[in-house]
């Protein structure tokens, strides 16, 4: 029989979806991060071998073949790591089944391929850090933002909160700024003055994805001082939008959101929404179709159908 897996390789967990060419699943399994930029590439070797191996429980491998293995992962954008990270999943995979193709793409090509079913479109990611990645009809690709928090991952759980941080450190510092994000922090981290913030930001390592989500609750609780950060940052995300929707040179084309900070606050969710539909007026936005691992296995079976196989 020939197969395909497509594989959803996160920092904490990996996803992995075993099918026929046809696209007709035949397991799942799950296993431990493949991440090679977080865990070393060793580990995610390892780690992406077993859930390989976890999905072949219900297959004859002596009788089969995997004709297209797709793994995604945040450190795919490293061409010599992601080259070499495939061989090796490749190499150490000969004595247990036949691989005919191998190859590494980045997280956010396999969350748009299964967010729009393989279709062309942008995709808005929000979790710790953001992106905005979109695929025209020639099915080239392009990203805007995701630079990192350095440069700016604006819109995510670490901008907001490092940014709401900002906003704390200057109503303890006594200038003309009230925000109900300050009693929040000071009792979260048990701080009481200024200089008690600048030792836990400092010396400390503060978590600042953590600090985003407060930054939420306060402005769906009606601060606007939050709110107003808030719709500043989702504002950068629109400019992110408008700039890859001039690279697929379209107006109306379909979005998807998705990322732990969409996908589990409604409120920043419905805000994101309300922005997008009055800055274009052609999209539709839509709730994801597919998860990641499935937007793996459509690559691999493109790959078939392209002729690479």
């Amino acid at each position: 029989m020939d197969l395909l897996i497509g594989i959803d390789g996160g920092g904490s967990k990996t996803k992995c979806l075993l099918s026929d060419k046809g696209m007709n699943i035949i397991s799942s399994s799950a296993g431990g991060p493949t991440n090679f930029m977080a865990i070393g590439m060793d580990k995610a070797v390892e780690n992406a071998v077993d859930v390989i191996r976890k999905s072949f429980s219900l297959v004859d491998v002596i009788n089969s073949k995997l004709v297209s293995v797709v793994i995604a992962t945040a450190g795919a954008g490293r061409k010599n790591d992601a080259f070499e990270f495939g061989y090796r999943v490749k190499d150490k995979l000969k004595n247990i089944i036949a691989v005919e193709e191998m190859n590494v793409v980045t997280d956010a090509e396999a969350a748009l391929e299964g967010s729009l079913d393989g279709e062309a479109g942008v995709i808005v990611i929000c979790g710790t850090g953001s992106i905005v990645f979109a695929k025209d009809k020639s099915g080239e690709h392009f990203r805007s933002g995701g630079l990192g928090k350095i440069l700016g991952d604006e819109g995510s759980g670490y901008s907001l909160g490092l940014k709401g941080l900002t906003l704390v450190s200057k109503e303890l510092d006594g200038q003309k700024i009230s925000t109900k994000l300050t009693s929040v922090i000071k009792n979260k981290f048990n701080l009481s003055d200024i200089h008690q913030l600048i030792n836990h930001v400092y010396k400390g390592s503060p978590e600042y994805a953590d600090i985003g989500i407060e930054v939420i609750n306060c402005a769906s609780d009606g601060d606007e001082v939050c709110l107003n950060l808030i719709n500043d940052e989702i504002t950068e995300l629109v400019n992110q939008v408008y700039a890859v929707s001039k690279k697929i040179n379209k107006d109306d084309f379909k979005i998807a959101l998705l990322g732990g900070l969409i996908e589990n606050h409604n409120f920043y969710k419905e805000l994101i929404k309300k922005k997008l539909n009055e800055s274009f007026t052609s999209i539709q936005v839509i709730e994801p179709i597919n998860k990641p691992e499935y937007g793996a296995l459509i690559i691999a079976q493109k790959a078939i159908m392209n002729g690479r196989v």
